[in-house]
């Protein structure tokens, strides 16, 4: 009886190889394979899925449950390094970010979505653009105390288009909150 070198399993060697052999399985030879090469396993299966889109994306839409069940232990087990990418990423991307945290809330709330790229580019020249009035007071607005408001709150049947948002004061914003303005009543 030998040890595997993989999982440390004892098991019975073959008959032709038995003073050679030191898996139990062609399994745990793949696995020890894989751990001491790591990256050149990653950009194999990388290459061999770029080449095999459709079998990689049916295999996934047949096993979503496995695919979830994958991507919740790995964020289990990495939950930190998630954490700190995910982000990363929203402060690489926030006025995408913004827009489509806004969209979500739109969807749940069934209103109407007009164009996308209109929608991210107020949220640009909301982050970015300098000067900028407040369309609530008509002041100049620093960067970094700008919101971007929804002129007839998505509560109030409003809709999720860029002649529906308006910059504002940070401070302006949360006095508005759900309310309508005098014009929109």
């Amino acid at each position: 009886m030998k040890f595997c070198e993989q999982c440390g399993q004892e098991y019975e060697p073959t008959v032709l190889r038995s003073k050679t052999q030191r898996f139990c399985s062609p399994l745990c030879r793949g696995r020890s394979w894989r751990s001491r090469n790591a990256e050149k396993s990653r950009q194999h299966s990388k290459a061999w899925r770029k080449r095999n889109p459709d079998h990689y994306k049916g295999w996934v839409a047949s096993n979503n449950d496995k695919c979830k069940a994958i991507g919740e232990r790995y964020y289990a087990r990495h939950t930190d390094e998630c954490r700190r990418r995910n982000q990363d990423y929203r402060d690489a991307h926030m006025t995408e970010h913004a827009a489509q945290q806004a969209g979500r809330k739109a969807l749940i709330l069934g209103v109407t979505i007009g164009n996308l790229a209109d929608i991210a580019e107020v949220y640009r020249q909301a982050r970015e653009d300098e000067p900028m009035r407040c369309y609530l007071c008509g002041e100049l607005i620093e960067l970094g105390d700008r919101h971007v408001d929804h002129k007839r709150p998505l509560s109030k049947d409003g809709k999720h288009c860029a002649s529906n948002l308006g910059i504002t004061h940070s401070l302006c914003n949360l006095k508005k909150a759900t309310s309508l303005l005098e014009s929109d009543k």
